[in-house]
């Protein structure tokens, strides 16, 4: 193989692992949009039925309301963790996904290349 065949079958390659990066990126995107939508839906819920328990257990004396008001508070804080843990998941199966399509790039790329992409990538996830 001739020197400027090798170069060009390297740009060609390059081109697709660039292509390849940029369509899992956009699909990281779109997940995100995704799971961040539905965690809003989620919150809203939760948020309606806290302000429905709360409305529904307060009017007794100040001290049973503010417990109730504590009680209330703990529980949402829970659920929030709850939620967030689960978002933190998200995060790492598109990072697995990203790196994924990077190093399954081109299998006549040699290392040098496949690194760089993964550090790349890890980078702009970071």
């Amino acid at each position: 193989m001739s020197k400027g065949a090798y170069l060009t079958d390297l740009r060609a390659a390059d081109k697709k692992a660039q292509e390849i990066i940029n369509q899992a990126y956009e699909t990281r995107r779109l997940k995100k949009q995704s799971v961040e939508a539905q965690a809003n839906k989620e919150l809203e819920v939760i948020k309606k039925q806290l302000a429905a328990e709360y409305l529904g257990g307060g009017g007794g004396d100040t001290k049973t309301s503010e417990a109730h008001k504590q009680a209330l508070k703990e529980e949402t804080d829970k659920k929030l963790a709850a939620l967030q843990a689960t978002a933190e998941g998200k995060k790492k199966e598109s990072l697995a996904l990203i790196l994924h399509f990077v190093t399954k790039v081109n299998p006549k790329a040699d290392k040098k290349n496949v690194q760089a992409y993964q550090q790349k990538a890890i980078q702009s996830v970071a």
